[in-house]
């Protein structure tokens, strides 16, 4: 009963999490023009499901996306990558859990290594913050900053990609680093989760590289002013292990980084010594905690760091210096990625919220920490506002359920784009049911080949009158359309077509 009371702080904030984590899973509608390529990478041979443009497709074509042939074919998953661009780790677990039961198709396969990491995370920055701050109160709103922010759960645990999974690996990875530079009589196995989850990491998404070079930057300096050179060696010895190991388990890295489409953007971008500033506002607008604490939580961060100099509080420097080092991360991914999004930011996020709250706190800091405290559960609410809309979708029916009720149906996919590979794969889940799905735009004519009601599948940004005469030209002059109302995907409105 005493262990339940001295933990009730961390008992309320995990069922939060879960509840949250539960219910922000289950309301799942759609996907992402990437979130396909998850599938099909960790399970499609090849790892690209392709088909014409135009024409009629065969369902078999859209099981791809699940493995269909044989299972644990690890050989197949690592060719994939090979040819993609991003290291392994994540779609080895993604095709392993796939491969339990092979042909078929969940979201939760993704969910699931998502969510598993989203509660791993929210515990840790609990019980990291509290034994920085030694505070139940601020391991709590820790947790909830991270548990109830608006961009955490859209782009890393709601979007089906390795950006959750590696903040894990980061925050390891960042937790086993403060603890090799503060502790005097440091436990070894911090050595050994700083290992571990570079190895993980590296394995994981490319942009860890990044996170674990800032860290290096910071631990370094602070080592060299404290002139602890042992731990600077063995730091730096498993830091070099980790990634040579790395190197000799997927040597694509290199094509990767250096001859890869992304890769050679990236270089380009750093030779090139010119600014973006438009992709760094771009960043600074999707900032996760919002625009204007972009700029206040600087400020904040350099008086935390000036405070932790002067008084000579350790901890405090390096909360300031991690949390700080996040805004450079934030800079150098604006200068090298290709598209601005949010998620690229995600990976070093949970990192950022457990520093910036100590810093916060340290210089808000009095009887009853109030303004804090407040300060802090504003935070909160602001960033959790705009998730809360996500959760309105639990009341229609995933695209997917509808598919399977009409199985025995074709579908009809009417494009704005002559190469719809993309926006089509959205809506994968949904086209591995029918019988089978024509494709085609409005620009083009239809290879009729329909007797009875379909499922027609429109672009949203076309005309519905205009594709009525498109398909009474095209299919039949005697034909009703009806939206399906309760239905949400990502590019496209769904309707019930009669061919009376």
């Amino acid at each position: 009963m005493g262990k339940l009371k001295r933990n009730k702080c961390f008992i309320i904030g995990f069922i939060i999490a879960l509840i949250v984590g539960i219910v922000f899973c289950l309301s799942k509608r759609t996907f992402n023009v990437d979130e396909p390529l998850s599938y099909a990478l960790a399970n499609a041979p090849g790892g690209w499901v392709i088909y014409e443009p135009n024409g009629w497709v065969q369902k078999s074509i859209f099981s791809n996306f699940a493995v269909m042939g044989k299972p644990f074919n690890y050989a197949q998953v690592y060719l994939n990558q090979v040819y993609d661009v991003h290291p392994p780790l994540y779609y080895y677990i993604l095709h392993t859990i796939a491969s339990l039961k092979p042909g078929s198709f969940s979201v939760w396969y993704g969910l699931g290594i998502n969510f598993i990491s989203y509660i791993f995370n929210s515990c840790i920055l609990y019980f990291f913050t509290k034994k920085i701050s030694k505070n139940d109160i601020l391991s709590l709103l820790v947790m909830l900053f991270y548990v109830l922010n608006s961009t955490i759960i859209s782009e890393s645990l709601l979007f089906i990609r390795m950006y959750q999974l590696v903040s894990s690996f980061v925050l390891v990875m960042i937790i086993a680093i403060y603890h090799i530079l503060i502790d005097d009589k440091c436990n070894k196995i911090w050595f050994v989760f700083l290992f571990c989850s570079i190895l993980l990491g590296g394995l994981t998404h490319y942009y860890f590289y990044i996170i674990l070079f800032l860290a290096c930057i910071i631990s370094t300096i602070y080592l060299l002013v404290k002139k602890e050179y042992k731990k600077l060696l063995i730091s730096a010895v498993l830091v070099l292990l980790a990634f040579g190991i790395n190197c000799i388990l997927f040597p694509a890295v290199f094509k990767h980084l250096f001859a890869s489409g992304h890769g050679q953007k990236a270089i380009s971008s750093i030779s090139a010594h010119h600014l973006n500033i438009e992709n760094l506002l771009g960043y600074v607008k999707n900032f996760v905690l919002g625009e204007w604490m972009f700029y206040g939580g600087i400020l904040i961060l350099i008086i935390a760091f000036v405070k932790g100099v002067r008084k000579n509080k350790t901890a405090l420097l390096l909360s300031a210096s991690f949390a700080l080092s996040y805004y450079m991360y934030c800079f150098i991914v604006s200068q090298i990625s290709n598209y601005i999004t949010s998620r690229y930011i995600v990976p070093m996020s949970p990192v950022y919220f457990a520093f910036f709250a100590i810093c916060l706190y340290e210089v808000f800091k009095s009887k009853h920490n109030i303004v804090a405290y407040s300060f802090l559960s504003f935070l909160i609410i602001i960033n959790f506002q705009s998730a809360v809309k996500i959760i309105h979708n639990i009341n229609t029916k995933p695209s997917w359920k509808f598919a399977e009720e009409n199985q025995y149906k074709v579908a009809v996919v009417i494009t704005e784009d002559e190469y719809p590979t993309y926006c089509v794969n959205t809506v994968f889940a949904d086209l591995r049911w029918y019988l089978a799905t024509g494709i085609t735009q409005l620009s083009h004519g239809f290879d009729n080949e329909i007797e009875k009601d379909f499922i027609l599948y429109l672009q949203k940004e076309l005309d519905l009158s205009i594709t009525e005469e498109y398909l009474k030209r095209n299919v039949s002059e005697a034909i009703s359309i009806k939206k399906v109302d309760n239905v949400i995907t990502s590019f496209f409105n769904v309707y019930y077509v009669s061919v009376e």
